[in-house]
């Protein structure tokens, strides 16, 4: 044999399962943010954690947002005016498929809107703690579909 490595079925299988349990305690915990966030909304979990991921990634390229990140704590980052001002704008210029959630976003108390995108994991990616590759919010896994 050439180096390759023989792997019945059964071992790849049980080899898997770990790595799909993680994926689905991830998928579980990112559909009850979307839900804790967007309670209420008559769209799909599959739309909601899509629209959050990817809004929470392009917010994330922000270079005012990660100057403000790395220069704070995470609280002081939550409460500071330079972060408020910078993710206040987020909501309007972003551009959806559905404008049901975008408004629902737009008229968010910023208290909450702040906690909402703290809890997508937001001031990780910021601060470069999160491999944005692999992980999603407070280092689960990332998950492209569901």
């Amino acid at each position: 044999m050439s180096g390759l490595l023989w792997v019945d079925n059964k071992q790849f299988k049980a080899g898997l399962a770990p790595i799909q349990e993680r994926e689905r305690k991830a998928r579980s915990a990112l559909i009850d943010l979307v839900n804790k966030h967007f309670n209420g909304l008559n769209l799909s979990d599959e739309y909601q954690v899509g629209f959050a991921t990817t809004f929470v990634a392009e917010a994330a390229k922000d270079e005012r947002l990660r100057q403000s990140a790395h220069a704070n704590t995470k609280v002081d980052f939550a409460y500071s005016k330079k972060a408020r001002m910078g993710l206040s704008s987020k909501p309007w210029t972003y551009e959806s498929e559905t404008n049901e959630l975008v408004d629902y976003v737009r008229k968010m108390p910023a208290e909450k809107f702040m906690e909402f995108m703290l809890d997508m994991g937001l001031y990780e990616r910021l601060r470069g703690e999160v491999n944005t590759e692999n992980e999603g919010p407070g280092g689960t896994p990332h998950l492209t579909a569901l």
